[in-house]
């Protein structure tokens, strides 16, 4: 079997200090990803080698132990009787050891990692991380976005940032406050250095001045002056998407009288081309300012009505 010196791979001399060889190899993880270098047998080859010789010399206790496995290295070759297989112990005190899981190395991770790897530091409790999440899959990640409410409505496209990766989101219409969007594959990378986790990405609405949303219905408080409440007359909402929407103010209409208006609410997420309705409950608008001529006729009406 060859003897793989992860050192010389990375080009770092072993007196290397952790930061160095993290620093080296992120440099050449970026140099010779498969995502630079599309259909380069080289490169990709190149990338394998130096995530596997980072997976051990970027881990304290496998570093030890491949540098001891060095010293002997000629011994081993020549006697076949030394034995070195590296295991982490991962239980942790008053904790319960779980039984392990069985796993074929060759199934799960195919030529990624060379036979020397398999041998020395192969362990079925790097199969898991703290998120019983495979060695080779990437943990997975949530970022935040924050949208308007008219955004909300018609739809967005959102360029984001994250994880070293810049995304354009696409935002489908009707999408509520709290919701998530998954992106597989756009989480964190893994311990090969090639496979990502996924991506969640938690869509925050902003709350708006008018509109207030329940479910796929939308609440309005549309002001209307007394004198229209009180004679009828015709009020103007301007909608989300930019229209307006006119309405019919009964003659006599009281305050916090509701109007159902069908179909104008939000878009339904999952039933394209169908909307929840808008819930306009009628605010009555005081008159101010009042002139001594209008003060005479109110006098007038009172006595009316009396």
């Amino acid at each position: 079997m060859e003897y793989k010196d992860y050192y010389k791979i990375l080009g770092v001399p072993k007196t290397a200090t952790a930061e160095e060889i993290k620093k080296t190899y992120r440099d050449l993880a970026k140099r010779y990803h498969p995502d630079k270098n599309p259909n380069d047998k080289t490169a990709e080859a190149k990338f394998k080698d130096i995530s596997e010789a980072y997976n051990v010399l970027g881990d304290p206790e496998k570093r030890k132990h491949y540098d001891n496995l060095g010293k002997s290295w000629d011994f081993q070759r020549g006697t076949g009787n030394t034995e070195y297989t590296y295991r982490r112990n991962t239980q942790r005190p008053n904790q319960q050891a779980e039984p392990e899981e069985e796993f074929n190395f060759s199934d799960i991770f195919g030529d990624r990692f060379s036979e020397f790897f398999k041998r020395y530091f192969w362990d079925n409790n790097d199969l898991k991380d703290e998120n019983q999440q495979r060695v080779g899959l990437g943990k997975d990640f949530e970022a935040q976005l924050t949208i308007t409410l008219e955004e909300s409505f018609v739809g967005a496209t959102q360029l984001v940032n994250v994880l070293d990766q810049k995304l354009r989101i696409k935002i489908k219409s009707g999408i509520a406050d709290g919701q998530s969007l998954k992106l597989t594959g756009r989480g964190g990378l893994g311990n090969d250095g090639m496979t990502r986790g996924d991506l969640f990405i938690k869509v925050h609405v902003q709350k708006h001045a008018h509109f207030e949303r329940e479910g796929d219905n939308l609440k309005y408080k549309l002001q209307v002056p007394l004198y229209t409440a009180l004679l009828g007359g015709k009020a103007t909402i301007k909608t989300l998407d930019g229209g307006e929407i006119s309405i019919n103010i009964p003659k006599e209409t009281d305050q916090g009288k509701a109007f159902r208006l069908k179909g104008k609410g939000m878009p339904m997420y999952d039933k394209p081309n169908q909307f929840g309705d808008m819930m306009v409950e009628v605010v009555l608008q005081m008159p101010k300012n009042l002139s001594e001529k209008e003060r005479q006729l109110l006098d007038q009406l009172v006595q009316l009505r009396n």
